[in-house]
C-alpha cells in the first residue's frame, strides 16, 4: 500500500478490560506517522516495502465523554499516562507506550511488511558511508614542499629592525607575502600623518604585519596620540562593545607585542592608559635615551611605568587565559591591571567570561558530542541498510551522547529549563531517547549526532581499544581467522606481520612487493620464529617499515619531526633498529607512552594494540607539521564577517578563542582523534589543543604535491613588492630565491 493508504488505516478492535473499545464506540486513531525506508519510484506516492520493516506512531482518542478511562496519575499539576500504569501490545506485538494524556494515549511499534525477502535496503545516499568516503578523508591536499614552505614562513626569517623616517618610508617592501617578516619597527618621525597612519596598520589583522611585535617611538612622536589611534582601530565599528582583540592575537591585539615610549612621556601615557579599562591589550614599556640605542638594548631594558597595579580589570585576550573550557574543566582567564593593562597571572584569581552576570547562569560539565567513537557504549545496533549503528561520543572525555542521556541529573533539568521533577525529565528524554534510536535501526543512512560502520568485532578487548578495533575490521587490517577471538593478548610476529601487510594493500591498493621489504630485518637472525611474542618496540619497528613503505609506494607522505625519546627514562632500552621507528611513532603520536616518561619498549605487544596502532596509521599523513594559507592563497581565511582563523575549543569553530594564526605560520597538527573530521593544534598561550579548520592549512612534507598555483601567487605578489620598493632587504632573499 502507499503511505498515505497506511496513514488511513483505522482500528479494527482495542480489547480492554472493559471490552473492546471500538466496537461501543470509544476508541479511534487520531492519526499514525510512519518512519522507515519506502519505495519512492513514485514520489508523490511512497510506498511500503515487502519484507520491511516500519515503526508507526499511534495516537488513540477516547470519548471524553464515554464511560471508560485510563489509569493516569496527577504530576507537577498535569495529567500523565505512561509504561508504568498500562501496557499495549498491537497485533500481538509490544508497543512502546509515550509519556500521554489519559483521554489521548499514544504508543510506537515496529510492523514488518509481509510478503517479501526482506534484508538489507540500498542507501538513500552516501554522504555518512564510511567505506565510500574512506578515500576522501585520508586524502592530503595542497601539501607545501619543505623548502617552499620554510621560504614563505615568518618565524624562519625575522628581518632586523626597520626604521620610519621622515624620509624614507620601508613599508612597502612589506606587503603581500613579505609582511611575515616584519617583526620590529622604530618610529622616528615627527609627521604627525606618517605615524597615525602606522598606528592604524597595527590593528588591522586582514592585511597586517602578523609578526611585528615590537614597535619603538622616538621622542618626535606624540606617544598619546600614537596610541589613541592604536587603540581606536581596535574597536568594532559595527558592535560598540565588541573590540578585535576578543577574537584575534596576531600583531598588537595580544600582550605579547610591546610599544615602547619615551620615558618622559611616560606619565601622559600612564594617564591614558588609566582612562580606559579595556585598553591596552599590548604591553606599554618605557625607554631612556636615543631610541635606537635602546632597542638595541632590548626590552630587558625597559620599565613598565604603572608603580601600583590594580589588578580588577577583566581584559579578554588570548594571552590572558589560563585555561579553556572542557567538560572536565572550568574557563578560567586571568585579571590585568586597570592602569597598564599587566596581566596578573594568579591562578587563584581568575574570571570566566566578559560579563559578570554570564557567571551566574554557568553550567559545568557540559559535553560535546561530536567525535564517532565506535565503542561498545555508544552502540545502537544494525539499520536497514545492515550497518552498525552508534551515537557520538563527547570530544573531551569519550563518555557518549546516549549515556548521558540514560544518567540525567539535576544539572541537565535545570540547563533544559524543565519544571517538573527529575524523575518525570529522565522519563521524557528517554522516552525520546528511544524513539530516535528505533527511527536510527528503520534508516539507511546516520541520523543527526549519529554516525555508521559497515562492521563490528565481537571479540574480546579492552575499553580503550574498541574504537579503533571496530575501525581496524572496516579497513580491512585483520585475519580473523589467525588473530582468533581474543585480542588482549600477546600477539606473535606472525599476527603483527599479517596487520603490516595487510595495512600496505590497504594504503597502496596492491600487495607489498616482499623483495623491496624485509620487515624483520635486524630484529632476529636468519628465518625469524614467527610464532615468537611480540615486544612493542618491534611492533613499533614493523608498523613503522611498512609506513616507509607506502610513503615511497602512494601517494602519502609523512612528515619531518623531532624525537622525543630523551624525555623518556626508559628510552635506553631500545635497541640500534627501534631508535628511529620508536621516535617517528611516537611524535607522531601512533604509539603513546605507558606513562609521561616511560615508553615500555620491552612490554609486550597486544594483538589490539598492534591493530589500534595499524589503524592510527592510516591516518598518520594527517598528522605533523602545517602552514596556514596566505592573503593571496585564500582569501576567506581572515575575513571581518567571520572568526575563520581563530581556534577553537570545538570543532568548526562553533567556540571561538581569541587565540589567531596569521599567515604562514607554522603549526603541528595532532593525531586525529575521535574521528569528528576536524584539525587540532596547540593554543600557543594555554598549550591546550584546540581545533582549526584544515582547509586553511597546507601540510608540510618533503615531497609537495598540487601547491603551483599557489607558488605563482606567492611569487607574483613578491615581484610586485620588489618593483615598488626597488628590491628587498636582508631576511627577504631566502623567499625571493625559492619562489623565483
Amino acid at each position: 500500500m502507499t503511505l498515505q493508504e497506511g496513514e488511513e488505516l483505522k482500528l479494527t478492535a482495542a480489547k480492554t478490560s472493559y471490552g473492546d473499545l471500538v466496537q461501543q464506540g470509544i476508541a479511534s486513531i487520531m492519526n499514525i506517522i510512519w518512519e522507515g525506508e519506502f519505495d519512492t519510484k513514485d514520489p508523490s506516492h511512497p510506498k511500503f516495502k515487502a519484507g520491511y520493516s516500519y515503526r508507526a506512531s499511534i495516537k488513540v482518542m477516547l470519548d471524553t465523554k464515554g464511560p471508560y478511562t485510563l489509569k493516569y496519575q496527577m504530576r507537577d499539576g498535569d495529567y500523565y499516562v505512561d509504561d508504568t500504569m498500562i501496557k499495549i501490545t498491537v497485533n500481538g506485538a509490544p508497543a512502546r507506550v509515550n509519556i500521554s494524556g489519559p483521554y489521548y494515549p499514544s504508543f510506537s511499534v515496529v510492523f514488518t511488511v509481509p510478503g517479501g525477502k526482506g534484508g538489507n535496503l540500498e542507501k538513500e545516499n552516501l554522504f555518512g558511508d564510511y567505506i565510500a568516503n574512506k578515500k576522501k578523508s585520508r586524502a592530503s591536499h595542497n601539501i607545501y614542499s619543505t623548502a617552499t614552505a620554510d621560504a614563505c614562513c615568518g618565524s624562519f626569517h625575522p628581518h632586523d629592525v626597520v626604521t620610519i623616517t621622515e624620509t624614507h618610508d620601508p613599508l612597502p617592501e612589506f606587503e603581500g607575502p613579505n609582511r611575515v617578516f616584519l617583526t620590529k619597527v622604530i618610529v622616528d618621525t615627527g609627521d604627525e600623518a606618517v605615524y597615525k597612519e602606522f598606528a592604524s596598520a597595527l590593528s588591522l589583522y586582514q592585511s597586517g604585519y602578523y609578526n611585528l611585535k615590537e614597535v619603538w617611538l622616538s621622542d618626535k612622536v606624540n606617544a598619546v596620540t600614537f596610541m589613541r589611534v592604536l587603540n581606536e582601530g581596535m574597536k568594532n565599528p559595527i558592535w560598540p562593545d565588541s573590540y578585535y582583540y576578543q577574537s584575534h592575537s596576531t600583531m598588537f591585539l595580544a600582550g605579547d607585542a610591546t610599544l615602547c615610549v619615551p620615558a618622559k612621556q611616560g606619565e601622559a601615557v600612564k594617564a591614558l592608559m588609566a582612562k580606559h579599562a579595556k585598553f591596552p591589550p599590548y604591553t606599554v614599556r618605557t625607554y631612556t635615551g636615543n631610541v635606537a640605542d635602546a632597542q638595541k638594548a632590548g626590552l630587558k631594558a625597559t620599565k613598565n611605568p604603572c608603580t601600583k597595579h590594580n589588578f580588577v580589570s577583566r581584559l579578554f585576550t588570548a594571552d590572558r587565559i589560563m585555561q579553556h573550557y572542557t567538560c572536565t574543566q572550568a574557563p578560567k582567564v586571568y585579571y590585568s591591571c586597570s592602569i597598564c593593562g599587566q596581566c596578573e597571572r594568579n591562578p587563584h584569581h581568575t574570571f570566566m567570561f566578559l560579563k559578570p552576570e554570564d557567571e551566574k547562569t554557568y553550567i559545568p560539565g557540559v559535553h560535546y558530542f561530536k567525535a564517532n567513537l565506535a565503542t561498545d557504549q555508544a552502540y545502537v545496533g544494525t539499520n536497514a541498510a545492515g550497518e552498525h549503528v552508534y551515537w557520538k561520543s563527547c570530544i573531551w572525555c569519550g563518555m557518549s551522547s546516549n549515556y548521558e542521556q540514560r544518567h540525567l541529573t539535576e544539572k541537565h533539568r535545570r540547563a533544559a529549563g524543565f519544571g517538573g521533577t527529575l524523575p518525570l525529565f529522565r522519563k521524557h528524554m528517554e522516552a525520546q531517547l528511544n524513539m530516535r534510536e528505533d527511527n536510527a535501526k528503520l534508516a539507511t543512512t546516520p541520523q543527526p549526532d549519529m554516525f555508521t560502520l559497515p562492521v563490528r568485532s565481537t571479540v574480546k578487548k579492552s575499553v580503550w581499544a574498541e574504537d579503533e578495533v571496530n575501525r581496524a575490521l572496516c579497513d580491512n587490517l585483520i585475519d580473523e581467522q589467525l588473530l582468533g577471538n581474543d585480542y588482549t593478548v600477546t600477539a606473535t610476529r606472525q599476527q603483527v606481520a599479517s596487520i603490516a601487510l595487510r595495512l600496505i594493500k590497504e594504503m597502496t591498493e596492491k600487495n607489498a612487493d616482499e623483495g623491496k621489504l624485509n620487515l624483520f630485518a635486524d630484529i632476529a637472525d636468519g628465518t625469524p620464529d614467527m610464532s615468537a611474542s611480540m615486544t612493542r618496540q618491534e611492533m613499533a619497528t614493523l608498523i613503522y617499515r611498512a609506513l616507509r613503505y607506502i610513503e615511497q609506494n602512494s601517494k602519502y607522505t609523512y612528515t619531518d619531526y623531532n624525537s622525543n625519546l630523551t624525555a623518556y627514562t626508559d628510552s635506553p632500552q631500545l635497541k640500534e633498529w627501534a631508535k628511529e621507528p620508536m621516535a617517528f611513532m611516537e611524535a607522531l603520536e601512533l604509539v603513546d607512552p605507558v606513562t609521561k616518561t616511560t615508553l615500555a619498549p620491552n612490554a609486550p605487544c597486544s594483538i589490539e594494540l598492534a591493530l589500534a596502532t595499524a589503524e592510527r596509521a592510516t591516518m598518520a599523513q594527517h598528522t605533523g607539521w602545517a602552514q596556514t594559507v596566505s592573503d593571496s592563497d585564500n582569501v576567506a581565511y581572515i575575513t571581518t564577517y567571520t572568526s575563520h582563523d581563530a581556534l577553537s575549543t570545538m570543532p568548526h569553530n562553533t567556540g571561538v578563542t581569541n587565540s589567531t594564526l596569521g599567515f604562514y605560520e607554522r603549526v603541528w597538527v595532532y593525531r586525529m582523534k575521535g574521528y569528528n573530521g576536524s584539525t587540532e593544534v596547540k593554543d600557543k598561550y594555554t598549550g591546550q589543543h584546540l581545533y582549526f579548520e584544515s582547509k586553511y592549512l597546507h601540510p608540510v612534507r618533503w615531497r609537495g604535491s598540487s601547491f603551483s598555483n599557489t607558488k605563482q601567487k606567492a611569487k607574483n605578489a613578491s615581484t610586485k613588492s620588489q618593483k615598488k620598493s626597488g628590491g628587498l632587504k636582508k631576511g627577504l632573499g631566502v623567499l625571493k630565491s625559492i619562489l623565483m
